[in-house]
């Protein structure tokens, strides 16, 4: 099995978990997928409707206390102005959150009153969340129920997000409450006498400039209910919205509530949601697309590396290899955003930010298994050129686990050092591999190893109890083994423990134990001299017992 394959398989999965979890929480993804789609597909915002209006009422800070008598005096007065008007409103939207107060709610009893005897339609705005932001079943718990329920014609929600010029909302929200679910239409969508199963589960609206309703917003200047500047008196009045803009634009959307309202308003009169389109936002929907964005990349990726590399010389395979993961991700990109755009057409948009990203990670987890492929290749043409001259970078590749300490501290001292002392005629050093270091993790230590064996004249592995437990140990021996069998090099295995050895190295190659031959190492230099005899022996001494 290619465990360092499937490692990094999973090391790329987790990244991508990892990257969705924290994207998610910190709404990256949310964030960026509403740029894309305002950027590229839904640039055009609905326009204000002539026949909506706004009722803008300034919130005095004594109702901040409890102290809503005056507030309501206020709508109240408000209300009664537009039942005055030549036109009465065909609908009117309290877009103001009545608590469980009754402090002054006679005068606005007064003012639906007015209007529903002029043949008006009265809705009032609900907050389904508790104290806690969630969703709640019982959340008129905190309203004044008799006015929204024996007052106003019906309620709604007004539970809109907007981020990055767009507006979003739920057509209908679902509240679990025994024995029955209770069903909360969006404000808007009731004010139309719209139905919610006809209209998409949720709606993203481009917003424009909220300058366009200045000419349709209108001030409530005195106690008497007058209104600043006043609403010309043949005007058409479909729908009227009343709410205040200072105190809905001090909270988490940063745009007043109720010109939102008029916005996903401008959106359905213009008919079944003219500019809106719906999100798909199912979890498995976006893993699934994360998942096609990163096998795309990687596939397009390996038929074209596959495809290129016999026209391209080995030299200019790295090179080749940037460039088709660049080229990877931009199709997989493209293809994406492709996709987008059908989906628009059916009035779907589709999450684009964490697919983006894992068409990214597939491209550059490609081009890593390209490079590892590379340097094999080259290791293994190199092993194939049997016949060619090969430069001798080491006389001896020593071998060994590097732990526990004290066994990595014998082998540099009975072997190492001996060797090392070793002298030519002309007085030269025998030139020895011995690799102190640990293996890293992310070090291309296999492709250094491969070159430094290809280099070495003779291979010296160290059988030790932890010996086979170490892949790199293994990755050593089964090479060499290689180079050995086409002759390129000798293999003098010295055993420490045989426990744990493969029974086909004990077959292949026969060892020297170095624990019950203490003089071990002057064996093996006795056969390095039969092959290279212009060799100094070190000093009688210099060669220690197995620890």
């Amino acid at each position: 099995m290619n465990w360092r394959g499937l490692l990094r398989g999973v090391a790329f999965a987790l990244a991508a978990v990892v990257l969705a979890l924290v994207g998610g929480a910190l709404q990256v993804w949310q964030k960026a997928d509403h740029r894309v789609f305002r950027a590229l597909y839904l640039t055009r915002a609905p326009e204000p409707g002539a026949g909506i209006r706004l009722v803008d009422i300034a919130y005095p800070d004594e109702a901040r206390t409890g102290k809503v008598g005056a507030f309501r005096a206020a709508q109240g007065a408000a209300l009664s102005q537009l039942a005055a008007l030549p036109v009465a409103p065909r609908v009117v939207l309290f877009d103001i959150w009545i608590a469980n107060n009754p402090e002054g709610v006679d005068h606005l009893n007064q003012g639906v009153a007015a209007l529903r005897a002029r043949g008006s339609k009265v809705y009032g705005a609900v907050d389904p969340n508790d104290r806690q932001r969630k969703l709640s079943a019982d959340f008129m718990a905190a309203h004044y129920e008799p006015i929204y329920t024996n007052v106003f014609d019906g309620y709604g929600h007004t539970q809109l997000a907007y981020a990055a010029d767009m507006l979003t909302y739920k057509s209908e929200l679902r509240l679990s409450m025994a024995p029955v679910d209770l069903r909360l239409t969006a404000l808007p969508v009731l004010a139309v006498g719209g139905q919610a199963d006809a209209l998409p589960a949720t709606l993203v609206i481009p917003l424009g400039d909220d300058a366009a309703f200045k000419p349709l917003t209108h001030r409530l200047a005195d106690a008497a209910g007058r209104l600043e500047p006043p609403i010309p008196a043949g005007a058409a009045l479909d729908y009227v919205v009343v709410g205040s803009f200072k105190e809905d634009s001090d909270n988490a959307l940063e745009r007043p509530g109720p010109l939102l309202l008029a916005w996903a308003l401008s959106d359905l009169v213009a008919g079944k949601a003219s500019v809106a389109r719906e999100p798909i936002n199912h979890p498995m929907a976006l893993l699934g697309l994360a998942a096609f964005a990163a096998l795309l990349a990687m596939v397009v990726f390996a038929l074209a590396f596959r495809t290129l590399r016999p026209r391209v010389a080995p030299a200019h395979w790295p090179a080749a290899a940037r460039a088709l993961a660049l080229a990877a991700f931009v199709i997989a990109a493209v293809l994406l955003l492709g996709l987008g755009g059908v989906m628009l057409l059916a009035g779907r948009v589709i999450p684009l930010a964490f697919p983006l990203v894992c068409a990214a990670l597939g491209s550059a987890y490609a081009w890593l298994g390209a490079r590892r492929w590379i340097v094999d290749e080259q290791v293994r043409r190199e092993l194939a050129g049997g016949a060619e001259e090969r430069a001798v970078q080491f006389d001896v590749f020593v071998s060994y686990a590097h732990d526990p300490p004290e066994h990595k501290a014998w082998v540099k001292r009975a072997i190492v050092a001996p060797l090392q002392a070793l002298r030519r005629a002309d007085g030269t050093p025998y030139r020895v591999f011995f690799d102190e270091a640990e293996i890293k993790v992310g070090r291309q230590w296999k492709s250094e190893i491969e070159l430094a064996l290809l280099g070495s004249r003779w291979f010296l592995p160290v059988y030790s109890a932890r010996y086979f437990e170490r892949p790199y140990c293994r990755e050593e021996l089964e090479l060499a083994d290689q180079l050995r069998i086409e002759g390129r090099l000798r293999m003098f295995p010295v055993a420490l423990s045989v426990d744990g050895v493969p029974e086909r190295y004990l077959r292949k190659v026969q060892y020297v134990d170095a624990r019950a031959k203490p003089d071990f190492l002057d064996e093996l230099i006795a056969q390095m001299l039969a092959e290279v005899p212009a060799v100094e022996l070190p000093p009688q001494g210099g060669v220690h017992g197995a620890p």
